[in-house]
């Protein structure tokens, strides 16, 4: 199978295709519990995979965080709608600065590059706050995107991917109540 699945919280994950040589094991923290795990490097996520988007990110991988936010770590869905607004605004302003052609899109990327990058440091910091708030899983998951995202349709992946697992949050807390 190419690609990578199962990361988010899972004890192990595949290491082909955009991973760093020499990574295994998890690369997710337990969540609420324990000592944050600030100093694990951040994962490389692979958002295309032969040049066609990277459907486990939206599918699977999305289901696994989704669920595991919702029912281990018991994150309301505001402390998640507020980081993924801040998303949703990146990504509009991306829209307005860009025409439809790829290059402009990238153009127009790099001008939010800045704010976008500043998505790390309001993880950390709503993380360092209060960890039952904002758990080490979402820190990592956001820590690990601002990483890998290298243009815009890496970021649009990336918008895909954090829609999704708002969707499934939403379904498994949902289910819980």
């Amino acid at each position: 199978m190419n690609g990578h699945k199962g990361n988010y919280g899972s004890s192990q994950h595949s290491s082909t295709g955009g991973h760093k040589p020499g990574k295994s094991g998890s690369s997710f923290s337990s969540g609420s519990g324990g000592q944050p795990s600030h100093a694990r490097a951040p994962r490389l996520i692979q958002y295309f995979i032969d040049g066609n988007p990277n459907a486990a990110l939206v599918d699977s991988e999305a289901d696994e965080l989704g669920r595991r936010l919702a029912q281990e770590d018991d994150l309301k869905s505001s402390q998640l709608r507020r980081f993924y607004d801040d998303v949703l605004v990146l990504r509009s302003r991306l829209e307005a600065a860009s025409g439809q052609s790829g290059g402009q899109r990238d153009a127009a990327f790099a001008t939010l590059l800045v704010d976008f990058k500043m998505l790390k440091a309001k993880a950390h910091y709503a993380n360092g706050r209060d960890r039952r708030m904002f758990p080490d899983r979402l820190r990592e998951f956001i820590e690990d995107h601002v990483h890998s995202v290298r243009n815009a349709n890496d970021f649009l992946m990336f918008c895909k991917q954090f829609q999704a697992v708002v969707a499934f949050h939403r379904f498994y807390r949902d289910k819980k109540d």
